[in-house]
């Protein structure tokens, strides 16, 4: 028992992709800053990823990538306003051939904060009623797992470098 904690320790801190968001980005943050003052601007890195908002830093749209992937890439989506009353969004998911389980999630999220596998319209009803921002109705993938994949490349380079690969756990 303690072996198997100290090896799910030690892994832990070996990959940073496993990290809480907090002990990524406070230890960047004076670096961050010098290149802000360097550059003159909160968002130097902008560039790195112009299609996306900040880069792709934080707080970029689901919706802003899946428009940038080709159809098919990834399950069905339909977005949902808040605004909508809930026959609305019952008549979406009709409309749309859903069928139950489905995945509910804010279209700008974190780390999976606020996604739901709903059963039943009860649950979907519910959830439109929590909502206060914009979220996504989503065909659940029929895999049994979900990983992550730390992707870059150069511009001037055919190929990139991948910084990391993490099964998601839920």
């Amino acid at each position: 028992m303690i072996k198997m904690s100290l090896k799910k320790f030690i892994y832990r801190i070996a990959h940073w992709e496993t990290w809480h968001y907090l002990a990524k980005y406070i230890p960047i943050a004076p670096v961050w800053l010098w290149h802000c003052m360097r550059s003159g601007s909160l968002w130097f890195f902008t560039p790195s990823n112009p299609s996306l908002t900040f880069g792709g830093f934080e707080g970029e749209s689901k919706k802003e990538m899946y428009d940038q992937l080709p159809p098919g890439s990834y399950p069905k989506t339909v977005y949902i306003s808040p605004t909508l009353s809930v026959e609305e969004v019952v008549q979406l998911f009709q409309s749309n051939n859903f069928s139950f389980p489905i995945g509910v999630k804010p279209d700008v999220g974190m780390m999976g904060f606020m996604f739901r596998k709903i059963e039943n319209e009860e649950q979907l009803r519910k959830y439109h009623a929590i909502m206060l921002v914009d979220y996504m109705l989503q065909e659940l993938a029929p895999y049994p797992i979900e990983v992550s994949v730390f992707y870059y490349r150069f511009p001037d380079q055919q190929k990139g470098t991948i910084t990391g690969f993490l099964k998601k756990n839920f």
